[in-house]
């Protein structure tokens, strides 16, 4: 009789409950773990976009120095979310268990068309890992690697990019078990009404806080405002003045450029979509800035010291 009255109190309060005001979205609640549920409240900032050294020509650490970092600030979980990849999945997750952090798998997709805007992809069950397993493949080989077209000499371009592959359409199709994350307002109108809301945020990095106190718009600063101020010797160029010897442009293209966070949070508003914060990590130490930099200078076909500070 204790047991069913118990119930029955639960049943009437949770009914109270869902006629009240809805509470905003945590996306801890998207991902397994609720802070009010335990004793020691749960900070209420998880790094969501930290990449390691798997993340090619960017990230500077190993999986397990990033955990290692994350117990030492007390942050009760990470996630990896290495560019188009989830080699580090296996050290990332031992590194967890070892040091008691909680760890979110995830990864980043880019757009092989080159379309500004990026997908961060959160695990939130089984389900969510075979699919973000799959999503990782077809960026890779442009279809999911289960069907004959993903092996078609058709598939890659040139330049070994996956052709076929459409981020926004295969987002949502692997959708089921993933939250996902974007930084670009093309992506949350193109996914909203194709994903649940719960499972899709507009995230806003301190770069794109920079770039909407600009007055005229212009980035102030590296892309990676967590990034540690670095000492440019007298003789290095200025970005603006950085140019090939020949007057011509440089090397490479640069890279997009964040969103300024007034277009992310109209975008937000427009959808109705919850925004979070998520700054890029490519170091976890300040010490690693410099080999940050040298890194985004090979990738970039750029000297070191003559790399743009929006390009790091």
């Amino acid at each position: 009789m204790a047991s069913w009255a118990r119930n029955s109190l639960l049943k009437k309060e949770l009914g109270a409950c869902s006629r009240g005001p809805r509470r905003p979205t945590d996306f801890r609640d998207l991902l397994g773990y609720r802070s009010d549920t335990s004793p020691h409240p749960i900070p209420m900032y998880v790094p969501l976009r930290v990449h390691g050294h798997h993340s090619l020509l960017a990230g500077v650490d190993s999986p397990k120095a990033i955990v290692r970092r994350a117990r030492e600030l007390g942050l009760p979980a990470v996630a990896l979310a290495d560019v188009d990849c989830t080699a580090g999945l296996v050290d990332f997750l031992k590194a967890a268990q070892a040091e008691g952090v909680k760890p979110i798998v995830a990864a980043e997709i880019s757009d092989p068309s080159g379309a500004p805007g990026r997908v961060v992809a959160l695990v939130r069950d089984r389900q969510g890992f075979a699919n973000l397993c799959k999503l990782v493949s077809a960026r890779h080989l442009g279809e999911d690697p289960g069907e004959a077209e993903a092996h078609a000499s058709g598939a890659l371009d040139a330049d070994g990019e996956a052709s076929r592959f459409d981020l926004v359409a295969r987002a949502v199709e692997y959708r089921e078990g993933l939250t996902y994350l974007v930084d670009h307002p093309r992506l949350a109108y193109a996914l909203f009404g194709r994903i649940e809301r719960r499972h899709l945020l507009v995230a806003i990095s301190p770069a794109s806080l920079q770039r909407g106190m600009s007055r005229k718009g212009e980035m102030r600063g590296p892309r990676n405002a967590h990034l540690a101020p670095l000492e440019r010797p007298a003789s290095m160029l200025r970005p603006q003045e950085w140019e090939e010897p020949d007057g011509g442009s440089p090397k490479t293209p640069p890279p997009s450029r964040a969103v300024p966070a007034s277009e992310l949070v109209e975008a937000a508003r427009a959808t109705g979509l919850a925004t979070v914060a998520a700054s890029d990590v490519y170091h976890v130490e300040p010490a690693g800035a410099q080999n940050h930099r040298v890194r985004a200078a090979i990738g970039h076909n750029a000297l070191v010291y003559d790399l743009p500070e929006e390009w790091v």
